[in-house]
C-alpha cells in the first residue's frame, strides 16, 4: 500500500465534504469506539508519512468507500477514487454548471446535496450546505440582474435554503431550522413561485408542531392551502398540508379530526393533477403520508392503526432510504412493545441500527433512545436482557458523535455570521 497516495486520497475525501482534520479524525473515533486518534494522526496520513493502514475499515465506512479501493489507492490504473462526491475541493467538479443558468446550476448542485443526504445524512452535510448558501448561492443572487432567471435565482436560493432547514431540523438544531424557513419563507414570496411558498409553508408547520406550536402549525398549513385554492389543482402538496394538519391535531388528542384529515388527504393524492409537480419541492407520495399517518396514530396511542401504517412505509419504501424506513421500524418496534411482544421489537431494532449505522440523524438517534426507555421496562425477557447492553453501547457512540456534530456546525455557523 502507497502511503502517499493513500494520504493523497484521504485528503480528496475529507476535503470534499467540508471537514476538517479534527473531524475526521472525531469520526473515525466515534466509529471505532475509542478516542485514540488526532488531528495531528490525520495530517501524518495525508502528508504521506504515516500510513492509516490500520484505520482502513473505519475510514472506508465514515467516507462510504469501498475499503479495497482505498487500499489499493496508487496501484496503476487507479489515480483516483470517488465515493458519492467527486474527491475534490469543488462541488463544481462533480457536477459541471459551466453554460448553465444561474437557477439551474444551483438545482444541479441541490440534487447532489439531496443524493449525499441519503447516503450519510444531514448532520454531517449542513455545514457544506451552509457554506455553499453563503458564497455560491449568495453571489448569483446579488449578480442577478432582475430578469427572468433573476426570479429563478431567488426561487433557487428559496427550495436550498428549506434543504438546509431540514439538514438542521435531522441534526437537532431547532432555532437554525426556524431560521432557514423564515429566510426561505422570504425568498419564495419574492420569487413568486406558488407551490414553493406553500411548501415552505408546509416545512414550517411541521417545525412549529415539533417544538409545539400547534395551532400555529394547523394555521401555517391552512395558510398553504389559501394559497393553492385558486388552482391549478396540485394534488402531492394539498395532500402534504393536509397530513401537517392532521398531525397537529394528532398532537393534542383530537382523533377524530386528526383522521378526518388524513382520509382527505389520501383522497387529495388520488386526484388528478392540474400542474406538474415543481422540481424544487420535494415529492410526498403514499409512503409520505403513510409516514405522517404512522406518528399521528402513534400519538393517538392508536396501536393497531400505527402497527399497519408502519408495514405500509416497510412495503413502499426501498431499502435505500434508510431514514424513512427507521422511522418506520421504531414505530414498529413501539406498538409490539406495546402490544407485550419486546423480544420481536428488539429484533426490528436490531433491523434499524444496522441500517444507519453510516448515517449521522439526530432524529433516529433520539428516537432510538426513546425506544430503550420503552425496553427498559421489559429487562424480564431474556431475549431484551441480551440485546440491550449491546444496543445502549451503539446509542451512547451515536449520541457522542450527534453532540460533536452540533457544536462544530454551531461553531461554523457563528464563524459564517462574523
Amino acid at each position: 500500500m502507497d502511503a502517499a497516495a493513500v494520504g493523497q486520497v484521504v485528503r480528496g475525501l475529507r476535503t470534499e465534504r467540508g471537514w476538517s482534520q479534527g473531524q475526521l479524525a472525531d469520526f473515525l473515533n466515534a466509529a471505532a469506539g475509542t478516542p485514540t486518534l488526532t488531528r495531528n494522526d490525520v495530517s501524518r496520513w495525508e502528508n504521506g508519512r504515516r500510513s492509516p493502514r490500520f484505520w482502513l475499515t473505519h475510514l472506508a465506512a465514515v467516507f462510504d468507500v469501498d475499503v479495497k479501493d482505498l487500499a489499493s489507492a496508487g496501484s496503476p490504473g487507479r489515480s483516483q477514487l470517488r465515493s458519492g462526491f467527486a474527491a475534490d475541493d469543488s462541488m463544481r467538479e462533480l457536477a459541471p454548471t459551466d453554460g448553465m443558468a444561474p437557477s439551474e446550476a444551483i438545482i444541479s448542485t441541490m440534487e447532489l446535496f439531496r443524493a449525499a443526504d441519503r447516503n450519510v445524512g444531514g448532520g454531517h452535510l449542513y455545514p457544506s450546505v451552509i457554506r455553499y448558501l453563503q458564497t455560491d448561492v449568495a453571489r448569483r443572487l446579488f449578480d442577478a440582474d432582475g430578469g427572468d432567471d433573476g426570479r429563478a435565482v431567488f426561487t433557487a436560493a428559496a427550495a436550498l435554503t428549506e434543504m438546509a432547514a431540514w439538514m438542521a431540523h435531522d441534526a437537532g438544531r431547532d432555532s437554525a431550522t426556524r431560521r432557514h424557513l423564515s429566510l426561505a419563507r422570504n425568498l419564495a414570496r419574492v420569487s413568486g413561485d406558488r407551490q414553493l411558498s406553500a411548501h415552505v409553508l408546509a416545512s414550517l408547520s411541521h417545525h412549529a408542531r415539533h417544538v409545539g406550536q400547534h395551532a400555529q402549525a394547523v394555521q401555517l398549513a391552512r395558510d398553504g392551502h389559501d394559497l393553492l385554492a385558486a388552482g391549478p389543482r396540485q394534488p402531492e402538496l394539498a395532500a402534504r398540508l393536509l397530513a401537517m394538519q392532521a398531525r397537529a391535531h394528532a398532537e393534542i388528542g383530537e382523533a377524530a379530526h386528526a383522521t378526518q384529515l388524513l382520509r382527505q388527504a389520501e383522497d387529495a393524492l388520488s386526484t388528478e393533477e392540474e400542474e406538474e409537480l415543481s422540481p424544487w419541492v420535494s415529492r410526498f407520495d403514499e409512503g409520505s403520508l403513510a409516514s405522517e399517518a404512522a406518528r399521528s396514530f402513534l400519538r393517538l396511542r392508536d396501536m393497531r392503526a400505527a402497527r399497519a401504517q408502519a408495514e405500509r412505509i416497510l412495503q413502499l419504501r426501498t431499502p435505500d432510504r434508510t431514514r424513512s424506513r427507521a422511522f418506520a421500524q421504531l414505530t414498529l418496534a413501539r406498538t409490539l412493545i406495546a402490544k407485550g411482544d419486546a423480544d420481536e421489537a428488539c429484533a426490528v431494532v436490531d433491523q434499524a441500527l444496522d441500517a444507519t449505522r453510516q448515517r449521522s440523524s439526530f432524529l433516529v438517534t433520539q428516537q432510538l433512545g426513546e425506544v430503550r426507555q420503552l425496553l427498559l421496562g421489559s429487562k424480564d425477557s431474556s431475549v431484551v436482557t441480551t440485546f440491550l447492553p449491546r444496543f445502549e453501547s451503539e446509542l451512547a457512540q451515536r449520541s457522542w458523535l450527534y453532540e460533536w456534530l452540533r457544536r462544530e456546525a454551531e461553531l461554523s455557523s457563528a464563524r459564517g455570521a462574523q
